[in-house]
């Protein structure tokens, strides 16, 4: 029965930020004037630049990964990197406490506001099923049963589940929260997507068993079928759905080769590997994000033009958001190397982002329809305003060019009789004619105007109802 040799499991719980994420940061970097988290990049390689210039303190970075200080776990009730704790599982589950370590508490926030708790485990156990379990019951956030014993004196412990764990380090980021139907910090109806790496010291039926499970993070109890690996190496093979990502390598009878697996390669997986996983979970659940704020947009039909303009504005910020979105984090092949490029089209492949891609575009495209009828809406209402401003405009015009019409008349009746209007009431029906008959041209015009201006009124009340 082969035996693990080399492991680390990391649990990743998703969650939004709404408040802004620089002012975050450095309220999380020095807390109270302590230095309680500290800001890393993965150490990559056989990526391209710009790939991996989108993790740290930059202008093209997507990506910031904040651990927290070994010394400042108390103030969270977690235990620092070497103590060993106990798991201890729901009582109708047989087995016994398993002792094993938190190595790494970390915060991934990306620009989108998604971001990534992570809790990194070491199991002491070289079992199997053991390890399968571990992983399963850890990631039950909802059981209250499934606890962390941490030694507080020779005989004595206290206990903490994981949700409990994840509130302690989430509530100290502003307006965090998870992809719950309450938008809080209830991870009732949240498990976390596991990420993994075993060595193993030899191949049989238990590694295939391993790999089922671990895939699903299932409990040993669980029946499952096999999920399609990808497999770079002969020895070494990854394996995922939506709820698990994990990677099986077992010895093989070449020294160079099994000091490569044991030492070298659990190291690209916590870096090259898991960064490349990141930045796929960061497109599923910002698109996630994104479905759901552009399935809330408001049905009604608006009555007024500044209804329009205030949804106008709502809809071009989710445009927006959505392009900012695709044009930098969005990546087809982030290396050189074939096995990467391979590697991270299967993760997109195991997270399902071909039908979340599909749902995000027919989204947008509809969003993007009912914005340009909105802005058609707007254009009758400019259209109107300024027909409706000129109209007015042309009636006081003419208002005056009458007055103006009836003084040019009388001056015409003086230049020609050598008398005034006023002198000679006889000659006032000639101006007056005169003006009238101007008044009566104009009359048509206002007339045409004023139909046309009803016209654009009622493509108005056409376009709102």
């Amino acid at each position: 029965m082969s035996k693990i040799l080399k492991q680390f499991s990391k649990l990743l719980i998703p969650f939004v930020c709404r408040a802004d994420a620089p002012q975050q940061l450095t309220a999380l970097l020095d807390a109270n004037g302590k230095h309680v988290w500290e800001e890393k990049n993965f150490a990559t390689n056989h990526l391209f630049d710009y790939i991996i210039a989108k993790q740290g303190n930059s202008q093209q970075a997507i990506l910031r990964s904040l651990y927290l200080a070994n010394g400042s776990r108390a103030q969270f009730g977690l235990p620092n990197a070497n103590t060993s704790v106990n798991l201890s599982v729901r009582a109708n589950q047989s087995g016994r406490p398993l002792a094993i370590k938190l190595r790494e508490v970390a915060l991934h926030l990306f620009e989108t506001q998604i971001g990534f708790l992570e809790f990194e485990w070491e199991y002491r156990s070289d079992d199997a099923d053991d390890y399968i379990n571990a992983n399963y019951f850890l990631a039950e956030l909802k059981s209250q049963a499934n606890v962390l014993q941490i030694p507080t004196g020779k005989d004595t412990y206290r206990e903490i589940t994981v949700a409990q764990a994840a509130e302690a380090v989430l509530s100290n980021l502003p307006q965090a929260f998870g992809f719950d139907r309450n938008k809080q910090l209830s991870f009732y109806d949240l498990k976390p997507i596991l990420y993994s790496a075993v060595v193993l010291d030899g191949t049989d039926d238990e590694c295939d068993k391993l790999v089922r499970l671990a895939s699903h993070n299932f409990k040993q109890s669980y029946q499952t079928a096999a999920q399609k690996p990808f497999e770079p190496f002969e020895n070494s093979r990854w394996c995922g759905t939506d709820m698990a990502m994990i990677n099986v390598s077992n010895l093989v009878d070449d020294t160079k080769t099994n000091d490569f697996f044991v030492n070298q390669f659990p190291v690209a997986a916590k870096n090259n590997y898991f960064y490349l996983f990141l930045l796929t979970l960061n497109r599923k659940f910002s698109m996630l994000r994104r479905i759901a704020e552009m399935s809330e947009v408001n049905p009604k039909v608006y009555q007024s033009e500044t209804e329009l303009k205030r949804d106008d504005s709502y809809l071009s910020d989710l445009l927006v958001k959505a392009k900012l979105y695709r044009t930098r984090c969005c990546f087809n092949c982030p290396s050189s190397m074939d096995h990467l490029n391979a590697y991270f089209r299967y993760t997109e492949e195991t997270q399902n982002l071909q039908s979340f891609e599909k749902e995000f575009e027919e989204k947008t495209k509809a969003i993007g329809d009912v914005l340009s009828t909105h802005k058609e809406k707007l254009r009758v209402y400019r259209d109107y305003r300024q027909t409706k401003m000129l109209f007015w405009v042309f009636v006081i015009t003419q208002l005056i060019g009458s007055v103006t019409m009836f003084n040019s008349c009388c001056k015409i009746v003086e230049d020609l009789f050598d008398v005034t209007v006023w002198q000679e009431p006889k000659f006032l029906p000639i101006p007056i004619v005169l003006t009238l008959l101007f008044i009566v041209a104009i009359g048509f015009q206002i007339v045409i105007k004023f139909r046309e201006m009803k016209k654009q009124k009622q493509l108005i009340n056409d376009k709102t109802n």
